[in-house]
């Protein structure tokens, strides 16, 4: 059950993220992490990690673990692929269509 809501808590986080715009196009790929894990943390502002974590907690996940998913996914997604799912989920897409999420949430429930 706590996985269950853990993944909702994400879901919501994405879907509140999207609502809050940004005009990256959309990408039909599926996502991978990218061989410089951790090169991209410092490409996001400071205001998206604010924005997810403050999400994913009012969507019923815990503090700890919605900043480890944010983390994992800043380290092994450019921003812009970040953006570029964000405006994907907005236009339909469902997040389990990109696998960093499950990655990262395993990553993260361990």
């Amino acid at each position: 059950m706590k996985k269950f809501l853990v993944r909702s808590a994400l879901v919501g986080a994405i879907i509140l993220f999207a609502g809050c715009g940004s005009s990256a196009s959309t990408v039909s790929e599926t996502i991978v992490p990218e061989a410089d894990a951790g090169f991209y943390s410092s490409e996001y502002p400071s205001e998206v990690q604010t924005t997810f974590v403050n999400s994913c907690v009012a969507n019923g996940g815990d503090t700890t673990t919605c900043q480890c998913v944010f983390d994992y996914i800043a380290d092994q997604v450019s921003f812009e692929r970040f953006t570029a799912i964000e405006t994907e989920i907005r236009d339909g897409a469902g997040a389990d269509e990109f696998p960093i999420f499950s990655n990262a949430y395993e990553s993260c429930a361990e």
